[in-house]
């Protein structure tokens, strides 16, 4: 969010978090990518589901094709797109995601980063972008549904917000962050966006100051 409107700093931000703990072509890294280039490009001020997805589609497997055809990440996403283009519902989708990442097979029967961003993206189209419409639908899907719903609803709220989510879950969420003896952060979520709005606004400021600067120049 910090890189809303801007996908090519929200890929080099990505980069930079994700090296602290994989290689730089890591697949983690590269399907991270996807979700904070669709993250950034729901934040600008005329983006619709449509244009979310196109730019994830305009920023994938970017640099040697050969090692991206290998990686798969654009052809999963087509894949499972194409998939589940007519689901209505999580059921639906639940179904026609069954036979793919079904455990077999993997040495870690819950998920991976590729299934994950894929049926984020799918669950985004299909809720249109509608924030608790995702969350319902990602906490049904079954598998990993924490990261699952982390994903797809992160994406939703960035285009949409967090209307649609009932008044009374955030006040639950809220309460529970105040009583956690674990958290060190016991801001509430209006809190935490807002500042997060606040540094978005500065990093914003200092640029348009140096712009000015060398402008002057």
């Amino acid at each position: 969010m910090i890189n809303a409107g801007d996908t090519a700093s929200a890929i080099e931000d990505v980069h930079d978090v994700g090296q602290l703990y994989n290689t730089a072509n890591s697949r983690a890294v590269r399907w991270a990518e996807v979700t904070v280039v669709a993250i950034a490009a729901a934040g600008r001020p005329s983006a619709t589901a449509d244009s979310v997805l196109g730019a994830v589609f305009d920023s994938v497997d970017r640099g040697d094709p050969r090692f991206f055809r290998e990686m798969g990440i654009r052809r999963e996403l087509e894949q499972g797109l194409k998939l589940t283009q007519g689901c209505k519902d999580f059921r639906e989708m639940r179904e026609k995601f069954g036979g793919i990442y079904n455990c077999s097979g993997i040495p870690y029967s819950n998920s991976f980063a590729n299934e994950i961003v894929t049926k984020a993206v799918c669950i985004f189209r299909m809720t249109r972008g509608d924030t608790w419409e995702a969350i319902k639908a990602a906490v049904n899907m079954g598998r990993d549904t924490d990261c699952l719903a982390a994903v797809s609803a992160g994406i939703s709220g960035a285009l949409t917000g967090a209307a649609s989510i009932p008044e009374a879950l955030t006040r639950q969420v809220d309460y529970a962050t105040s009583v956690n003896p674990h958290t060190c952060c016991k801001m509430t979520l209006r809190e935490t966006s807002d500042a997060l709005y606040e540094a978005f606004k500065a990093r914003i400021a200092r640029m348009r100051s140096f712009i000015g600067e060398m402008d002057a120049e």
